[in-house]
């Protein structure tokens, strides 16, 4: 699917799947205006189906207020992933913004993806 060929006002009747093949070529206006056309159970499936930089800039642009539900929706190892792709000085609040075991599940698999990491410099 070409975003070239769709309107934004057609961008609502398209099912997520399609929208994930044009995210990447929508503007964050654009993404913005198509996100909330969405049904919330849209809202949710997009959402965890976007690639880890989609979601951070995605967390980026919302009130803060709304981050800790949309951080709360992903499985440990997808907010490990969103985690590693944040800049620094945002992943202590984003790793704030989960429950306490996700949390703890989350900082082991960043410690385990460190390590992995670690062993392949040397």
């Amino acid at each position: 699917m070409d975003a070239g060929t769709v309107t934004i006002t057609q961008f609502h009747t398209l099912k997520v799947e399609e929208l994930l093949d044009v995210w990447p070529t929508l503007s964050f206006k654009e993404r913005g205006r198509v996100f909330k056309k969405l049904a919330r159970r849209d809202h949710d499936e997009l959402f965890l189906n976007l690639k880890a930089h989609d979601q951070a800039e995605f967390l980026a642009e919302v009130p803060p207020a709304e981050r800790r539900t949309w951080v709360r929706t992903l499985p440990p190892d997808d907010a490990a992933d969103l985690l590693q792709v944040l800049p620094a000085g945002h992943r202590e609040e984003a790793l704030a913004l989960l429950d306490e075991q996700t949390r703890w599940e989350v900082t082991a698999l960043l410690a385990c993806a460190e390590d992995h990491a670690g062993k392949h410099e040397h």
